[in-house]
């Protein structure tokens, strides 16, 4: 067990954020009431235990009539003070002196978790000691302990840790979406009566009145309380413990699924039990921290409050989640769209009965080989992101996919999700917030999630340059279509060469607009350096585009984004023309599940269907092509070791959004 502690003090003091299941267990094991206190109480020091964790011990073990000499006496925290005393002989006190000299480190969490037990063992600690072994210096360390306090430590807002906040103050003031009203206490009712108004006391006897046994009575709030809402919910003490717990715990779950169940993303709950009641505070503190961090966890994704929530279609045991939170409704708008688009990547549902928008259920397969499990997840990431841009989204949460049952390489998946998900942010630069979501029993997991998370922060502090075209001019309205000159070198160049690959296939060319969307090309720049110190050689090309004009407004937008990919391949078109009948067969995935290009326009022409003015559209791009493959119909992505693929002739069939760039658009008759 000492083992155990050693380890986890070192995660405590190493880890950031903190994991939860490590506080959880610190709390246990200095909680002079739990089992293993009571176990190991007033015992005297165990000098064997030194003799089985050689190295790993941290101090050496002291005289049993110095140090360790009063736990021999009648005290509760006697193994504590020991855990303590052995914690501080060596580096534990410079570890803990560090975090003391930049508070905002400490979470309130932390605090009442760790810290407050050495505040309480102060008293046992033998101060002499240590300053024999330290000097002067440990005493302002050892006095900060002593004199820790609620207030010193309150939550900020942190990547991954930002859960909960305690606070100290009037429950009416804050500004949070719901506050929690205890109706059996008569002195916050009145508090709450009072800020509010008269309203507000009206509206909770009317709805106490049409039910009174309701567990939750909601009112909107007004008046000076700072919150949107307000529920009252019932609560009694009970002198049995048990049932004391059970009662915060179901006074804590009922207030927080309400609220997740109305989508609201913040709440205050009161410190129930810590007044006039003679309940254990530290008792009530425990049993609130657990129930919410239960609630929190209760279901990994439906609490997370953000826009769009991912699901693996490829992973029963999630999807299974997801929909049985989600509702009737969404699993038979899932079969429906999974029956109308079976081949399709990403799969958006409504949200149902979880607090979001949508739910994008995205087909992935785990791969026990690296390099292709790697791309898959790059591909993952990549398709989300896109989807969730082009439905205006800000907030995304994933799962921790194939870190479940399945056997790929745990650390490679969560290193390239977390590298992927900061390369897609930065390059973007949008305010785009991700969560990652770990089921509670996946400890190791959240663990390695909060490495990388801090490892990878150093790799990507480098900025990249990137430097747009010297074609591309400044507009105040930010347009990303701008209309080329006809007197330029730019204009003459580009109809030049489409006259000459198009000659007898058209009459006139209307306009050619240069696309300046700043952030797709900043993406596709940073593909064309991954793709040169890959390969070593420059595989970018001038290839062409053809499409409807529908098409081409969401591909300047959302760049060639692989959803469209296979809707030409399905569509049969019949065109009446000078009485004419002619039918138009698209074959759009012939060699691949991707997006197509051609280096002859005469046959990217064929699939731009021209609009009720009889004109037509056709993109000159830049394409990197890198190493290409013959391709085939049922591809739905490149081949291992291979970028693209293509007909070995002029057709290539890209996987990757930003693999390409739409440099201009031509429209012609």
């Amino acid at each position: 067990m000492i083992e155990l502690l050693i380890d986890l003090i070192a995660a405590r003091l190493s880890y950031r954020p903190v994991p939860v299941k490590l506080l959880e267990t610190l709390a246990m094991l200095f909680d002079c009431d739990s089992v293993f206190q009571r176990e190991h109480r007033n015992k005297p020091y165990n000098y064997s235990l030194d003799k089985t964790l050689g190295t790993r011990v941290l101090s050496t073990p002291p005289a049993a009539s110095s140090i360790f000499s009063f736990y021999k006496r009648n005290n509760s925290y006697g193994w504590l003070c020991q855990i303590i005393n052995r914690f501080v002989l060596k580096d534990g006190i410079n570890n803990l002196r560090k975090q003391f000299e930049d508070k905002k480190r400490f979470t309130a969490l932390e605090y009442h978790a760790l810290l407050l037990p050495f505040g309480n063992c102060m008293n046992c600690l033998v101060k002499t000691r240590y300053l024999q072994l330290f000097g002067k210096e440990i005493i302002q360390a050892l006095d900060y302990i002593e004199n820790l306090n609620a207030e010193d430590h309150p939550i900020t807002r942190r990547d991954l840790n930002s859960l909960i906040d305690v606070r100290q103050g009037d429950l009416t003031v804050e500004q949070t979406d719901v506050i929690v009203v205890c109706s059996s206490s008569k002195t916050l009712c009145e508090n709450v009566f009072k800020s509010g108004g008269n309203s507000i006391k009206v509206s909770y006897e009317a709805e106490l009145k049409k039910n009174p046994t309701a567990p939750i009575i909601t009112v909107t709030a007004n008046g000076h309380v700072a919150a949107k809402t307000i529920y009252f919910l019932p609560w009694q003490p009970d002198a049995d413990l048990i049932k004391f717990c059970d009662s915060v715990k179901t006074f804590v779950s009922n207030a927080m699924e309400k609220a997740a169940s109305e989508s609201y993303q913040s709440i205050a709950i009161p410190a129930i039990g810590c007044g006039l009641h003679g309940c254990s505070i530290s008792l009530v503190a425990r049993t609130f921290v657990k129930e919410v961090h239960r609630q929190l966890f209760k279901y990994p994704m439906s609490v997370s409050f953000v826009d769009v929530i991912i699901g693996s279609s490829s992973s029963q045991i999630l999807k299974r989640a997801i929909i049985n939170a989600a509702g009737d409704d969404v699993q038979m708008a899932y079969a429906k769209e999974h029956e109308n688009n079976p081949n399709s990547l990403i799969l958006s549902v409504p949200s149902g009965q979880l607090p979001c928008k949508r739910i994008f259920f995205v087909k992935w397969e785990p791969n026990t080989d690296e390099e292709a499990l790697q791309q898959s997840i790059v591909d993952l990431i990549w398709n989300v992101i896109q989807n969730a841009i082009s439905h205006k989204f800000t907030s995304i949460a994933f799962p921790s996919i194939g870190c479940g049952q399945s056997s790929c390489s745990k650390q490679v998946i969560v290193k390239t999700m977390v590298r992927e998900i900061k390369n897609q942010l930065k390059m973007r630069n949008l305010p785009l917030t991700v969560k990652l979501s770990i089921a509670p029993d996946q400890l190791e997991i959240y663990d390695e999630f909060c490495k990388q998370v801090l490892s990878i922060e150093a790799d990507l502090s480098t900025s990249i340059s990137h430097e747009l075209p010297s074609t591309w001019i400044q507009s105040t309205e930010n347009k990303v279509r701008v209309i080329v000159s006809i007197n330029t070198n730019e204009y003459k160049s580009i109809v030049t060469n489409f006259d000459q690959a198009m000659k007898g296939k058209y009459t006139q060319v209307i306009q050619i607009e240069r696309i300046q969307n700043e952030r797709w090309y900043m993406q596709y720049l940073a593909h064309c350096r991954d793709f040169r110190k890959r390969l070593k050689i420059d595989t970018e090309k001038r290839l062409y585009h053809g499409c409807p004009e529908k098409a081409a407004d969401l591909i300047i937008g959302d760049c060639f984004n692989r959803s469209f990919a296979g809707v030409n391949g399905k569509l049969l078109t019949c065109v009446c023309s000078r009485g004419i009948i002619r039918f138009i067969i698209l074959l759009g995935t012939v060699y691949g599940f991707g997006v197509y290009f051609s280096s002859n326009a005469t046959y990217s022409h064929t699939y731009a269907i021209p609009n009720t003015k009889g004109e037509r559209f056709m993109f000159v791009s830049r394409v990197l092509v890198g190493h290409t493959v013959l391709g085939n119909s049922s591809m739905k992505t490149r081949p291992i070791g291979y970028d693209s693929t293509t007909d070995g002739n002029h057709i290539f069939v890209t996987y990757h959004d930003a693999q390409a760039f739409a440099e201009y658009l031509i429209t012609y008759k």
